[in-house]
């Protein structure tokens, strides 16, 4: 049955040409008018249809996503004050899924930054996360960082051991004279 069969949630050939050309489809009659998109497994198998609105979900011009609808008891149902309602409906959701898209993405960029700061830096800056810094306020705050990432350490120690030997002997001599001063020293190889 078309209700059940996952890949026959929606008319999939209708949703693609509403995504590509960005145009809506209204189907007035979809049970007895022939169209575009009779040939549709969907449509075949669905037997009830009445009234189809497909239409793109935009913001500024792009396609975000396509909404679907269907009525199975009326024919003609989506009028065209009908469709300007669920176009603005449809526009208020085309922007929250954009701003969630952004909120993710600088979620992401935040929880990426983190992982290279210590806890006990933002401890001595007093906030609990990199977006909490405030630039002016932690200016006043005398530090000197050094932050070094080797991408790959075990090809380093593999390949450089006397590089990687000078650098652990020179992190374990300056990390307790950091400390000592009330610095942080996070962790070293």
């Amino acid at each position: 049955e078309a209700r059940t069969h996952p890949l026959l949630a929606v008319p999939s050939e209708l949703v693609r040409h509403v995504l590509e050309s960005g145009e809506r489809v209204i189907l007035g009659d979809a049970q007895s008018q022939e169209h575009a998109f009779s040939s549709e497994a969907y449509f075949a198998l669905r037997g009830d249809m009445r009234s189809v609105l497909c239409m793109p979900v935009a913001v500024s011009g792009q396609c975000l996503a396509a909404l679907y609808l269907e009525n199975n008891l009326t024919p003609h149902v989506f009028l065209p004050s009908r469709q300007l309602m669920i176009g603005m409906i449809a526009s208020q959701a085309a922007i929250a899924l954009q701003n969630a898209s952004a909120f993710s993405s600088i979620s992401e960029h935040r929880r990426r930054c983190e992982r290279f700061v210590p806890l006990p830096l933002l401890s001595m800056l007093d906030v609990n996360s990199t977006s909490d810094i405030d630039l002016a306020r932690s200016a006043r705050t005398h530090a000197c960082v050094m932050f070094v990432t080797l991408q790959s350490p075990l090809e380093l120690e593999r390949r450089h051991s006397e590089a990687y030997m000078h650098l652990n002997a020179f992190f374990e001599r300056v990390a307790p004279l950091v400390r000592s001063h009330g610095g942080v020293w996070d962790i070293f190889f």
